[in-house]
């Protein structure tokens, strides 16, 4: 029986729905990072998030495989997996029946646009999978993928060919008594003699069919590497990406939602940074940059009227507030004391930004945060973006 044989057969842990912790006993729950990282938990296991969709997802992706290797190389004791029935409040009374002990088990994390950002250029698609792959075919350590996305047209085929590796595939707990709104893809009880328990958390994710290519195509990259056929081995990755190109444009995909926007960000603290020192700024370059964007970037209207939210600035004058990403314009619109239903969100492109500005002669300030409580604004003043119209 396989390792996720277990939890087909019981339902999953769940966590306890009222009543307090027992004295000498720890409960921790982890989160599905919304942020790309590698973490280990306490129990041993490895957390590989690439995270939301953001608009570097070359760097985000490299970061977190390099990340991830590095971790599975390092010396651990096994982690503890709970394979009995039994719900986690259980493990303050009892000691389970059943576990499984297991080197390093990973769960991977795709947050919200993950899967739609990976598989928006094959290579990613490739250098996922091949991940997947080569961990699969180290002895002893398990895998799980985790989608917070629901099931649609754009993570079909990107589940079906996880399926085909053999990873289960599965969807967070999405909320808690004591947090409501939480994404948790596992728990860990510690006990009072210092063992700690582990389980994963939330439903199993619907798949249809398996998709078995990424399994067979990379069984054949390895024989080419074994043989040290770079021709071969070339000649099949360009294969794989034509495969999974095939694949990924059977599917109409919807507009592209950026939820970290932490290129972007970088630029807008540098700036920032070097106004504070005094160094010459050049926004017209910053302009130029911020302009030349695929990525969409969002703004807040008015539910009824369409209405723009233009504020004053000082010096540089009415601008309209345009936010980095999702999570900027919904810690902006709390920060202002926005309800849900008292504002509309509204996206377009950098022509489109373009377009509203000169229409309505004001400037564009582009907003990102710090941290949560600090906001950082970019002001592209309206006399800027004329003068650049004129180019």
């Amino acid at each position: 029986m396989g390792f996720f044989d277990h939890f087909k057969k019981a339902p999953a842990p769940l966590p306890p729905v009222q009543g307090r912790v027992p004295e000498g006993h720890e409960l921790c729950f982890y989160e599905a990072p919304f942020e790309p990282a590698v973490d280990r938990t306490s129990g041993g296991s490895v957390i590989a998030s690439l995270g939301a969709a953001g608009d570097d997802p070359d760097r985000d992706l490299a970061a977190v495989l390099r990340a991830l290797e590095a971790e599975l190389r390092a010396p651990t004791e096994p982690a503890i997996f709970v394979t009995s029935e039994m719900w986690l409040s259980d493990l303050f009374t009892r000691a389970p029946s059943k576990v499984l002990r297991l080197r390093s088990p990973v769960s991977w994390v795709f947050h919200l646009g993950g899967v739609e950002s990976t598989t928006a250029d094959p290579r990613r698609l490739q250098a996922v999978l091949r991940c997947m792959y080569r961990i699969k075919t180290i002895e002893g350590i398990q895998q799980t993928v985790y989608l917070v996305d629901p099931p649609s047209v754009v993570t079909l085929p990107f589940m079906r060919l996880v399926s085909g590796l053999g990873i289960f595939l599965k969807q967070p707990v999405k909320q808690f008594d004591s947090n409501p709104g939480d994404l948790v893809v596992l728990a860990e009880v510690k006990r009072p003699d210092g063992v700690i328990l582990s389980a994963l958390l939330g439903e199993s994710y619907p798949v249809d069919v398996t998709d078995e290519y990424a399994w067979t195509i990379n069984k054949e990259k390895d024989r080419a590497e074994a043989a040290t056929d770079e021709d071969k081995l070339r000649r099949l990755e360009e294969q794989e990406r034509a495969a999974l190109a095939e694949r990924l444009e059977a599917v109409e995909k919807p507009p592209q939602r950026v939820f970290r926007a932490s290129r972007l960000r970088r630029m807008i603290l540098d700036l920032e940074e070097r106004e504070k020192r005094g160094d010459t700024v050049d926004r017209k370059r910053f302009f130029t940059e911020v302009f030349a964007r695929s990525e969409p970037l969002f703004f807040m209207v008015n539910p009824h009227d369409g209405g723009l939210e233009v504020h004053n600035y000082g010096a540089p004058g009415r601008a309209l507030p345009v936010f980095s990403d999702m999570r900027c314009l919904e810690w902006a619109a709390r920060d202002w004391g926005k309800a849900p239903g008292f504002f509309r969100i509204s996206s377009t492109d950098s022509q489109g930004f373009f377009d509203i500005a000169m229409s309505n002669q004001i400037g564009l300030a582009i907003c990102t945060f710090r941290n949560r409580k600090t906001p950082v604004y970019a002001i592209l003043p309206c006399s800027l973006i004329q003068t650049m119209a004129k180019r």
